[in-house]
């Protein structure tokens, strides 16, 4: 953990504030450190919002933008070459800085779709970013919509990570938000850390001393633990 990280200046959006290592970020989203150091690398996918000593830094609005990128890889199934350059056309139909976050983003049939609003004469049009720019059927899923809360502006104020989200599993036992626990993953509904818990288990506390010890449901501590224990293993490409 990086010691000394960059303070809140005045007027500043926390959600904007460069306060997580990758190596935080990536224990906190559940994914493999190396999969994420590779995504801001040499030839990065995602560009960070800052950077001290050497030291990569993300935003709490990185962090989402991160797992958007995960959920479409781990959940939805699209190879990263595919999410490269869709985020390159995103970004060059929307001139968005984050349109993964920013843009009216859906998966349609296995497919990455833009909603542009009505401009004009020209109707809401949905735009298949990731084959040409075929328009296709407003038939959307929105399971980004159900981790990732944004606000009007959508900007991100909380994130519901879980690494084995499926349909089957849409379990949401743990959280972050930018003005809880400055913004660290806690267990859902409460400001209870889950590195605390972590640490307690690593000390031999058992599973029903750690829900004693903060009122927690036994089930609900052993999927935060699991979220964090031992990241699967992804191939970075």
């Amino acid at each position: 953990m990086l010691k000394r990280k960059p303070v809140l200046q005045a007027g500043q959006d926390l959600r904007d504030l460069p306060t997580y290592t990758i190596p935080e970020a990536a224990a906190f989203l559940g994914i493999s450190p190396r999969t994420m150091s590779y995504w801001y690398g040499d030839s990065p996918i995602l560009d960070p919002s800052g950077r001290t000593g050497g030291t990569t830094l993300l935003s709490f609005k990185d962090v989402a933008e991160a797992y958007v990128l995960e959920l479409l890889r781990s959940f939805y199934g699209f190879r990263l070459r595919t999410l490269r350059r869709v985020i390159e056309n995103f970004r060059t139909e929307t001139q968005l800085g984050r349109p993964l976050l920013e843009a009216d983003l859906y998966v349609v049939l296995g497919n990455l779709v833009l909603k542009k609003p009505a401009k004009g004469k020209q109707p809401v049009r949905m735009i298949d970013l990731a084959h040409e720019r075929n328009l296709v059927f407003p038939e959307l899923v929105e399971m980004i919509g159900k981790r990732i809360l944004l606000d009007r502006k959508r900007t991100p104020y909380r994130l519901y990570p879980w690494r084995l989200a499926s349909p089957q599993d849409q379990s949401m036992p743990v959280s972050m938000e930018p003005d809880v626990m400055s913004g660290r993953l806690v267990m859902t509904g409460t400001r209870v850390p889950v590195t605390i818990l972590a640490g307690m288990k690593a000390h031999g506390k058992s599973i029903e001393e750690i829900t004693r010890s903060y009122h927690l449901e036994a089930g609900a501590v052993e999927k935060a633990l699991l979220h964090i224990e031992r990241p699967l293993q992804k191939k970075a490409a």
